[in-house]
């Protein structure tokens, strides 16, 4: 339905959306860098939602709210300290959606960046005072950064992408045709996998495409490299802490661990297995499965909300990381929401059959 009605609809969203947006300035002056966080809490904003404004802040970016729910007047108090401007728009077409009308609403008051972000609230970012993620993506050079690049199963190699929780665009980029062309054309869609192919993966392909220098702070590649230079002992513990939601793999991986207590040959089966895992967003994901390894070594800055089992486990185990000193401790209003969302998980329908892209939570 969504492929013959998105057009239309999208006209239809541009001229009406003059009388459905909602435009409140902040106390902040606009600067040379932007950082837009596209929310959806239709239950009242989190304490760790402020947490993140006050981050973005500290790292030289001026924030700009794009809400797809309604705001209080408490909470719209807060945030009002915390940005230059907060737009609250209709729930429609997720976060590519809303990054476009934000983007849209920037550009009609003849603001620009030297250097914007893109983010939206299906993580809990950044996980503790001082975290160094955005220092170090600025660090990469790119064009187009974000914090992690997916790579799809052979079949589907020209879908490969940046992961759309965190982007970050040079002004070469934010000039480029190609940026501009894809935010122009781009038709918004309420259907999940629509917005995934038509949003991140075609971005991503976009970018490639044009040319621009496209980098990531972990990805496949990256990962592996950490793990291959490992030693044994901190190999097996990354082997030891893999989140396991698939019986069919905790039994490879037990086996692994075995011949590893014997002296048996086990470190290339499992960069093996990794290798292959990462290849394909079907079952086994960098920041569920891998959570621990690209924690400890990788420097991972994230923690996802996905309802999937996947995303349960991987909160639990960033859990038990933090307590057993694993890993620095986290915010404390982190620490609270993650507890509170592990004690409130209610197993999906078909927790059993991952879907074939992560569930973009947060948003509609």
């Amino acid at each position: 339905m969504g492929v013959w009605y998105d057009p239309p609809r999208r006209v239809l969203h541009d001229l009406t959306l003059p009388l459905r947006l909602k435009l409140r300035p902040g106390h902040l002056p606009f600067g040379d860098k932007l950082a837009v966080l596209v929310l959806f809490q239709p239950r009242g904003l989190a304490r760790s939602t402020f947490f993140t404004l006050d981050h973005l802040v500290a790292q030289g970016y001026t924030p700009v709210v794009v809400s797809n729910a309604g705001i209080g007047p408490g909470d719209m108090d807060a945030l009002a300290r915390r940005v230059a401007l907060t737009l609250m728009r209709p729930n429609a077409g997720y976060d590519f959606g809303a990054y476009r009308d934000g983007l849209r609403v920037l550009a009609e008051r003849g603001v620009s960046a030297r250097r914007l972000i893109l983010m939206n609230d299906s993580t809990w970012f950044p996980l503790r005072d001082d975290d160094s993620t955005i220092a170090r993506m600025e660090a990469l050079g790119a064009d187009f950064a974000g914090h992690i690049f997916k790579t799809e199963s052979a079949e589907k190699r020209g879908l490969d992408h940046v992961e759309s929780h965190l982007l970050m665009f040079s002004d070469i980029a934010q000039a480029s045709d190609a940026f501009r062309n894809f935010w122009t054309g781009y038709v918004m869609s309420d259907t999940r996998t629509l917005t995934i192919a038509r949003g991140e993966k075609r971005l991503t392909q976009t970018m490639l495409a044009a040319g621009l220098k496209v980098r990531t702070l972990l990805g496949r590649e990256q990962l592996l490299e950490i793990l291959g230079g490992l030693d044994d002992r901190a190999l097996c513990q990354a082997l030891e802490e893999v989140v396991h939601h698939r019986e069919d793999a905790a039994a490879f991986c037990s086996d692994l661990r075995g011949a590893a207590m014997q002296g048996k040959a086990w470190r290339a089966a499992f960069l093996g297995w990794v290798d292959r895992e990462l290849r394909s967003s079907r079952q086994h994901l960098l920041a569920a499965s891998f959570v621990a390894p690209a924690m400890r070594h990788g420097g991972l800055g994230f923690v996802k909300k996905a309802a999937d089992r996947r995303h349960h486990l991987s909160r639990m185990r960033v859990l038990e990381l933090e307590a057993a000193g694993a890993i620095a401790p986290l915010h404390a209003d982190v620490r609270s929401e993650i507890h509170a969302a592990i004690a409130g998980w209610t197993p999906p329908h078909d927790w059993r059959s991952p879907p074939p892209d992560p569930e973009r939570s947060g948003h509609g």
